[in-house]
């Protein structure tokens, strides 16, 4: 799955294949095996590269990540459920099972529509 997946990413930024086309059916194809909705997926990892790293601009397809100020005025709880997501086994096992079988599938999406084109 994770061989497939990588296909299903090279796709998305259309350069597994020469053809614009061939990325499109590929990375559909590959979207159904690794049950990753593939245009929607391909839009916002787009987003996610315009804006990783860029602290104002959090939240797409990103790791939960809090500046030391902002974890320091959090609350108990919240600093609690940061430390729980960010353990290896949650980051590795719990939360990629948690995207591919439920996010993906039953939830909707919240991210504000940003254009790509301002995201670099």
């Amino acid at each position: 799955m994770v061989r497939i997946f990588i296909i299903f990413h090279d796709c998305g930024h259309a350069s597994f294949f020469k053809s614009k086309r061939a990325n499109l059916v590929v990375g559909t194809l590959t979207g159904f095996v690794t049950l990753t909705p593939y245009h929607h997926w391909r839009w916002q990892h787009a987003v996610h590269h315009g804006t990783s790293g860029d602290l104002d601009r959090r939240g797409a397809g990103d790791i939960w990540t809090l500046t030391v100020q902002e974890y320091l005025q959090s609350t108990r709880w919240k600093r609690v459920a940061y430390r729980i997501v960010r353990q290896p086994l949650v980051l590795f096992a719990i939360a990629p099972l948690y995207m591919f079988i439920v996010h993906h599938r039953f939830l909707r999406h919240t991210l504000r529509h940003v254009s790509v084109s301002r995201c670099g």
